[in-house]
């Protein structure tokens, strides 16, 4: 049984982040490492034993809603207002792929995860891209979904997408 230890964030390890906002933190299970997201634009990566930043990039244009490791923890998919999904190598914070899914606002992506077979990211307006990271040019199947906030997305093994929906119309 691995135990990791959360990163302080806003501590001398984040120095950066002071004055930005978080918008999502996770510890991969697999790797024993921490990454953090934020209104920063940067994506930084911990060693969740010792909370010490291992590295740290900027990532996207605009602000950056939600990360998600992939299982083996050897890629990370980020979202950002900037409309784009990007999966980002989670060693050296590269590039591997990009998907620009828009210009409108209502095309912002807010949300995001792997899955065994595909990448999904959400869009402010509802639509629910899958994403094949072979072919980044246009999303191959696209569902829509709810348009009030979103709060949580995941995909568990079952693979069945969930989320969690706040409606003002339902109290």
């Amino acid at each position: 049984v691995q135990t990791c230890a959360l990163p302080i964030l806003g501590s001398a390890h984040r120095v950066a982040a002071d004055s930005a906002a978080i918008s999502r933190s996770q510890t991969s299970g697999r790797s024993c490492r921490h990454r953090r997201v934020g209104s920063d634009q940067m994506l930084s990566v911990f060693d969740g034993k010792e909370s010490t930043l291992l590295i740290e990039r900027k990532v996207h244009t605009g602000s950056i809603y939600s990360a998600s490791w992939k299982l083996d923890s050897a890629q990370i998919v980020t979202c950002s207002a900037d409309k784009s999904v990007k999966i980002i190598d989670a060693s050296t914070l590269d590039e591997v792929a990009s998907f620009s899914l828009g210009s409108a606002v209502e095309d912002m992506q807010i949300g995001c995860a792997f899955l065994p077979d595909a990448i999904l990211s959400y869009s402010l307006n509802g639509a629910m891209n899958f994403l094949d990271p072979a072919a980044p040019a246009a999303p191959p199947r696209v569902e829509w979904g709810h348009t009030t906030p979103v709060h949580g997305l995941c995909a568990p093994p079952e693979y069945t997408v969930q989320g969690e929906v706040t409606d003002a119309t339902n109290g």
